[in-house]
C-alpha cells in the first residue's frame, strides 16, 4: 500500500475523510480513547529484546524494539530508550485534554506500526470574517517506536470544509509544540504538554486576526503567479525533470485556486486567503506521491510542512 501503509496499518475517523480516503469511518466522536484504539489497529504492544552477534555474543547496552503481534524487528535502539505503549499514548493524550474537552477524530499507523498518530478536535472552530468559512482547533500526538521521532504533540487547525492542514507557526518561538524522549520518565511530563493546550487557544485567536486579514486580499493571475513561483523556486530548480515537477505542481494549485473545495464559499474565491488553501488542498489531497514515504507525515513535519510555512510567511507579507 502507499502513503506509508502496509498490510499491518490502519487508519480509523470520525466525520469526513481525511488526506488520501484510506481507513475506516467509525461513529462520529467515539467517547473513550479504548474505543478509538481499537478501531484503529493500534492495540498492540512494543517490547525490548536483548542483542546478539551472530556467534551468540551479547552486545552491551543496546536492544531491539519489537513489535508483539507481528514479531517484527523495528529498530535496534540504545538501553536508555524507553517504549512508549500505544495504550498509554492515549491515556496520556486523555490527561492532557481532559474529559469533554476534545473529540478523537482520527488515529493511526504508518510504516508497520513504526509511527502513530492521534488527532483530536478541541471542538472550538472559528469563521472566517466577511465569509461562511471555518477553522477548526485540533490537538496531533505522534509517537515512533523505531526512534526517529519523539513523542510530542502540537497544535494543528484545519480548515473544516476540506480538512487541510494549517499546521504552521505565526511567529519564531511560538510555543505550539511539546516534545519528550522516550526515557523511563516521559509519561509523567503531562504538566509540559497541557501548556501546549494552553496556547492552542491563544494562538487560535492569533491566527484568526491573520486569516481574516488575507481573506481580505483581493488576488488576480498575476498575484497568484508570484505566489507559486516564490513557493515553488522555479529559477532555481536544479535540472529539467525537478523543474517540470515544480510547474505540474504549481498548475494544479492554480486549478484548485479556480475550482478547489471550498473556493465556492461566500467571499473566498480570487484571495490571497483562497491561494493558500489551493496550496495547502494540493499537498494533502492532490500531491503524487510515487514512493512508499509517508505522505501524511510529510505533510505534518517533513518537506510539505516547510512549504506550508513558506507558503504561509508570504501571504501575510504581502
Amino acid at each position: 500500500m502507499g502513503h506509508g501503509l502496509t498490510e499491518t496499518d490502519w487508519m480509523a475517523y470520525a466525520g469526513q475523510a481525511p488526506w488520501h480516503r484510506l481507513g475506516t469511518k467509525v461513529g462520529e466522536g467515539l467517547g473513550t480513547a479504548e474505543e478509538f484504539l481499537k478501531a484503529s489497529h493500534l492495540d498492540y504492544e512494543v517490547y525490548t529484546e536483548t542483542v546478539h552477534r551472530p556467534h551468540g555474543e551479547l552486545i552491551p547496552n543496546k536492544q531491539s524494539i519489537v513489535r508483539e503481534d507481528t514479531q517484527e524487528v523495528f529498530e535496534i535502539m540504545g538501553k536508555i530508550y524507553t517504549p512508549v505503549q500505544n495504550r498509554d499514548a492515549f491515556s496520556f493524550f486523555d490527561d492532557v485534554v481532559g474529559t469533554g474537552e476534545a473529540v478523537y477524530e482520527t488515529a493511526g499507523s504508518l510504516n508497520g506500526g513504526r509511527r502513530i498518530w492521534i488527532m483530536a478536535n478541541l471542538q472550538d472552530s472559528r469563521g472566517v470574517k466577511g465569509t461562511d468559512d471555518e477553522i477548526a482547533n485540533y490537538l496531533l500526538l505522534s509517537n515512533s517506536h523505531d526512534g526517529t521521532e519523539e513523542i510530542s504533540m502540537r497544535w494543528a487547525p484545519m480548515r473544516v470544509v476540506c480538512a487541510n492542514t494549517l499546521a504552521i507557526a505565526l511567529r519564531q518561538g511560538d510555543k505550539t509544540k511539546w516534545a519528550a524522549r522516550h526515557t523511563a520518565n516521559v509519561m509523567k511530563r503531562a504538566y509540559g504538554a497541557r501548556e501546549v493546550l494552553g496556547f492552542a487557544k491563544y494562538y487560535q485567536d492569533q491566527l484568526m486576526d491573520q486569516i481574516d486579514v488575507i481573506a481580505g486580499k483581493q488576488w488576480v493571475a498575476s498575484d497568484m503567479d508570484a505566489f507559486l513561483e516564490h513557493v515553488f523556486d522555479y529559477n532555481s530548480a536544479e535540472d529539467i525533470k525537478t523543474h517540470h515537477s515544480k510547474l505540474d505542481a504549481a498548475n494544479n494549485v492554480r486549478e484548485l485556486f479556480e475550482g478547489g473545495i471550498g473556493m465556492d464559499i461566500k467571499g473566498i474565491g480570487g484571495t490571497a486567503y483562497a491561494g493558500y488553501q489551493a496550496l495547502t488542498e494540493h499537498i494533502d489531497r492532490h500531491r503524487n506521491v510515487k514512493t512508499d514515504d509517508s505522505a501524511v507525515f510529510s505533510s505534518w513535519f517533513g518537506p510539505m510542512a516547510k512549504l506550508r510555512q513558506q507558503a504561509w510567511n508570504y501571504v501575510v507579507a504581502v
